[in-house]
């Protein structure tokens, strides 16, 4: 679920055979969204970085429909690269459109810039997978460019310091409600613990009739908890 604002509507659907099929009704729900990974907000719409995502659209199309070392790399995957390795203050990095694969890709490898290097030319998801589109590409640049403050304002900067308060602040209100809530301070993602995994949907069901989007998880990805995300676009009163 990567929704682009602080709220959404959740659509309703029913199933007669548990699930094997579903039906929409016509029954929308508003809810608060406390399940997106938008930490920042980017996702939304953006006064530096949308107008050049549609500019990008525009030139680039919306996907390579190609593998990198074909003809899946343009400009901006070019560009892309040379951003974080710069940001963390690295030589070289790489470009995956997916979490899981850079991580299956990448971590049994020991990272400095000639492998860099070396994978663009023998890693399979390098390889073989359509290269990101080029204005989801665009958008990431265009809001880490913001966070470096690179578009001429304080907007990144502002935004860092508003999920930080916001993360700290909403983890005190669960904690002095009795949640048992995981994970550091000043982090956005608050795994609450359940432990029991019955109570998962039970507990999703009663969040959605208090109009709240969570996002429950259990095993693997966690042990039975439903975990919180605050971005940096939600105020006190959400």
């Amino acid at each position: 679920m990567l929704a682009i604002s602080t709220t959404f509507d959740v659509v309703e659907r029913t199933s007669k055979d548990n699930n094997k099929t579903l039906q929409r009704t016509s029954n929308n729900t508003r809810c608060l969204n406390l399940g997106s990974y938008n930490y920042l907000g980017f996702a939304a719409a953006d006064e530096y970085c949308t107008t050049r995502v549609i500019e990008s659209l525009k030139k680039y199309s919306a996907s390579t429909c190609s593998v990198r070392v074909d003809g899946g790399t343009t400009k901006l995957h070019n560009e892309l690269e040379e951003l974080p390795a710069r940001f963390v203050g690295k030589p070289a990095a790489i470009l995956f459109g997916m979490c899981y694969v850079t991580n299956s890709a990448i971590i049994p490898c020991l990272i400095g810039k000639e492998i860099i290097q070396h994978l663009k030319h023998s890693c399979p998801p390098h390889l073989y997978a359509t290269s990101m589109s080029p204005p989801g590409v665009q958008h990431v640049i265009s809001a880490i460019k913001v966070i470096l403050g690179e578009d001429g304002s304080n907007r990144g900067a502002q935004k860092l310091a508003r999920i930080r308060e916001n993360s700290n602040f909403f983890r005190s209100e669960l904690k002095k409600m009795g949640f048992e809530v995981l994970g550091d301070n000043d982090s956005p993602v608050m795994p609450i613990m359940l432990y029991n995994p019955a109570k998962i949907p039970a507990f999703s069901r009663e969040c959605l009739r208090q109009k709240q989007s969570w996002r429950p998880c259990g095993h693997q990805i966690f042990h039975a908890e439903p975990p919180k995300i605050a971005g940096a676009g939600h105020d006190k009163l959400e």
